[in-house]
């Protein structure tokens, strides 16, 4: 069974030990999960943090995947990942993380999903985007469980029941599933 954790980038830190989590699986995640949790596969889908990131070497400690068409501009550096696929314009604040579920979730039985925030709102138009993205992704994704993890806030209506490879459960009882 392939297992992954995908952390969300409104994670907080040392909200679970990191050797308990790669004790589990593999971590994925925006570059900005890596300071707090060593994520092992980072998504950097912008161009101006990809450049910074290969000047100090990022990649060299952490898999970074960036957009197949920033290979050129980045001055093809050995190392990358590359992903295919852009967005036409910025739907959402956290495109890395749903770049992250995309990518983590390939030949994947269980996604684990840590510090995701898709509680209810009321007119944010980039959440919605943002949380129907996600949903539709999940629902078209059958073959995967996706597992909020610890996930203790009111969820939005957009994630109903009509999702059933969507669960909700406790970091103790993944522990005791998958360890």
């Amino acid at each position: 069974m392939k297992v992954n954790w995908v952390l969300g980038s409104e994670i907080h830190p040392n909200l679970i030990d990191i050797t308990e989590l790669k004790k589990i699986a593999p971590l994925w995640g925006s570059t900005s999960t890596w300071k707090h949790y060593k994520t092992d596969n980072c998504i950097c889908s912008d161009l101006k943090s990809a450049q910074e990131l290969i000047q100090r070497a990022f990649h060299a400690v952490s898999t970074l995947y960036v957009p197949q068409d920033l290979f050129v501009p980045l001055g093809r550096p050995n190392g990358l990942k590359l992903f295919d696929g852009t967005f036409s314009n910025n739907l959402f604040d956290n495109q890395d993380d749903f770049i992250s579920l995309n990518l983590a979730s390939v030949d994947c039985d269980i996604v684990l999903m840590l510090g995701f925030d898709l509680t209810p709102f009321s007119s944010d138009v980039t959440k919605r985007d943002y949380y129907v993205s996600i949903a539709k992704f999940i629902k078209a994704s059958p073959d995967t469980q996706f597992v909020l993890v610890d996930y203790n806030n009111e969820l939005s209506p957009i994630f109903s029941s009509d999702i059933p490879n969507l669960t909700l459960d406790t970091f103790e009882a993944v522990q005791e599933l998958l360890i």
